[in-house]
């Protein structure tokens, strides 16, 4: 009855041993079944490598890099050459611009410009007159509809162009809003 035992005893521990070196070697012939079906198949989908994240040109493990690494190093821009809002990179860092030129706000009388008076993303209305230009009188319509004069003030808030809009009747014009934080006089009526 004891030769029996012994046997079992052996068989057993024999077994958890194979198991255990089977659990072990398992994922390495995972691996190995998996690269010689791809390389069968040209295929490197059980990779974890990204184009995306592979510099362009690179061969990774059959994965060939996509991304473009972009020198910025010799920019030498700052906030203030860039107009406010506008964003770029500089030494491969992201600059917000600053700057705020009044020529890029010259309004021209063949445009149509919508005024967004409180930078909410809707336009109130249509720009008639911009009061930093010189002062200015005439008459309405070519039947004389009536007179108007537009003043010319000083001391306004600061504005930037934040995009287009289209109205069915005036049709597509920039939007002009003032600066959240500028202090001053409205610029256009």
């Amino acid at each position: 009855m004891k030769n029996k035992k012994q046997k079992l005893i052996i068989f057993i521990s024999i077994l958890i041993i194979v198991v255990i070196i089977g659990i072990i070697m398992m994922p390495n012939v995972i691996k190995i079944v998996n690269r010689i079906y791809n390389s069968a198949n040209n295929n490197s989908s059980g990779s974890n490598l990204i184009p995306e994240y592979i510099k362009e040109g690179i061969t990774l493990g059959g994965v060939t890099g996509t991304l473009i690494d972009l020198d910025t190093s010799d920019a030498t821009a700052t906030a203030e050459d860039i107009i406010w809002g506008k964003t770029a990179y500089v030494n491969g860092e992201k600059i917000t611009g600053t700057r705020i030129d009044e020529n890029d706000l010259e309004i021209s009388t063949t445009n149509v410009y919508y005024a967004d008076i409180d930078d909410k993303g809707e336009p109130e209305g249509v720009i008639f007159a911009d009061l930093a230009g010189d002062e200015e009188s005439g008459e309405w319509g070519s039947t004389g509809w009536g007179t108007y004069t537009v003043p010319s003030e000083t001391g306004f808030k600061q504005y930037y162009i934040k995009g287009e809009y289209t109205d069915t009747y005036f049709g597509t014009g920039k939007v002009i809003a003032p600066i959240e934080g500028t202090n001053g006089n409205n610029r256009f009526y």
